[in-house]
């Protein structure tokens, strides 16, 4: 449809939703994405219509290139003891 991003209409994949509150369980969950400026609001819209309250901060690289995330992990990550999953889904 005009005007709704493909973004918009993606759905989580199946048994993401129980892994990521299960993950919520015993962690504090950030996420760390290297999605540029246009997208933000969306991703941040779409985190809450299938993640609400689930993570701590979203951190924008803001940067096509995955290779800016080791810098945020760093800010991430600053103080806390932290397990970092990392994954780039390509379809």
């Amino acid at each position: 449809p005009l005007g709704i991003s493909r973004l918009t209409l993606n759905k989580p994949v199946i048994g993401a939703i129980d892994a990521v509150n299960t993950l919520k369980q015993s962690n504090e969950l950030v996420i760390i994405t290297s999605r540029l400026d246009n997208l933000t609001k969306e991703t941040e819209e779409w985190l809450k219509k299938y993640f609400p309250n689930i993570f701590l901060k979203i951190y924008h690289t803001h940067h096509p290139w995955m290779g800016t995330i080791n810098k945020m992990n760093t800010e991430a990550t600053k103080s806390r003891k932290v397990k970092c999953l990392s994954f780039k889904i390509s379809k």
